[in-house]
């Protein structure tokens, strides 16, 4: 018989475990095999905890579960046993971040741990650790969700919709802003969105550009104030002018572009209101009238279409005297039925 030393899952860490004595055969299977060695350690034999490392020792008498930092070799009772590592310590960089599930209660700095020596933990919450910080273990009971991440870097012309799990405070805008559970809100580009414990991505959105004579009809899925600062109700419609990209708002529906239509002195446009409303004239339109727009009144005009439709171009009826002279007048007829 021969001393068994096997390595951990771990392949980055070079250190071994004695685990006891086994026979030749046995050394060589489990010198072959991935899996961990699956019984208990012998009493007396010593631990070798290689640096930045951890393990988790098991009293079986009380079934308690305690951590064990390296570097040290330690030499386990007769009562105690390895049951998980050696594993590296989780270290965290600047940019990156990891989701923690059943976490420890801390006070401070300070873990806690009840009267049995247990550690406290806060079971079905999840806690997020991000950025420049100590490499930290994991303690019994706790999980790892995910791996290790990036933080998400919201680009230009793109925006992240968030979403609120409770009803909490949160800065992801710059300003301190209370969310209740479920609100949803819009983290425009350029950004860095720093993960939290209570909030979530929904999805990401990518902006519209308008170019010039571009407009965007949207209506109000929500009562909410708009990027110009209009306050707007519920099923309320209205055209986006502003050339460049634009992101939605929470609330805000997206009902298509509308193109300007040009005039002339050879073309006006022939409108007809769908219902009684002022255009941006001021000049109040009753349902069902028609009337003309002539390059007198405006090079370019956008029809509303929660308003007015475009019934299509109107050109001018030329009245002559015979023969022809250079005194020609040009009169603008719109027919509408009787």
């Amino acid at each position: 018989r021969t001393t068994l030393r096997w390595s951990s899952m771990d392949r980055s860490s070079s250190a071994n475990l004695v685990y006891g004595t086994c026979s030749n055969r046995e050394r060589d299977i489990f010198q072959r095999s991935d899996l961990q060695f699956p019984g208990p350690l012998a009493e007396g034999n010593p631990v070798r905890i290689p640096p930045d490392c951890f393990v988790h020792v098991m009293d079986t008498n009380k079934k308690i579960a305690r951590v064990l930092l390296g570097p040290q070799n330690y030499t386990l009772l007769a009562c105690e046993q390895v049951v998980f590592g050696p594993k590296k310590l989780i270290d965290l960089g600047d940019s990156w971040f990891c989701i923690i599930q059943n976490p420890v209660v801390k006070n401070g700095d300070t873990v806690e741990h009840d009267e049995n020596g247990a550690v406290k933990l806060r079971f079905g919450a999840t806690e997020v650790r991000k950025g420049r910080m100590a490499p930290f273990p994991l303690y019994p009971g706790e999980k790892l969700e995910g791996g290790l991440g990036h933080f998400t870097v919201v680009r230009a012309e793109t925006g992240l919709v968030l979403r609120a799990k409770i009803d909490i405070v949160e800065d992801s805008l710059g300003l301190p802003t209370k969310r209740i559970a479920n609100q949803e809100w819009l983290l425009p580009g350029p950004a860095t969105y720093f993960p939290t414990d209570y909030v979530e991505i929904v999805r990401v959105l990518l902006a519209i550009v308008l170019v010039q004579g571009e407009s965007l009809h949207l209506e109000a899925e929500q009562a909410h104030s708009d990027a110009e600062g209009v306050s707007r109700v519920v099923g309320e419609q209205w055209l986006y002018e502003r050339e460049g990209p634009y992101i939605p708002l929470i609330g805000q529906k997206v009902i298509g572009k509308v193109v300007a239509l040009q005039t002339n002195h050879l073309r006006a446009l022939h409108l007809c209101a769908k219902r009684t409303f002022v255009d941006r004239f001021n000049k109040k339109r009753p349902a069902g009238s028609h009337w003309l727009l002539t390059a007198e009144d405006t090079d370019t005009y956008t029809p509303f279409p929660a308003y007015e439709a475009f019934m299509g171009f109107a050109h001018p009826t030329t009245l002559t005297h015979t023969p022809p002279s250079r005194h020609t007048r040009r009169l603008w007829a719109l027919h509408t039925p009787p």
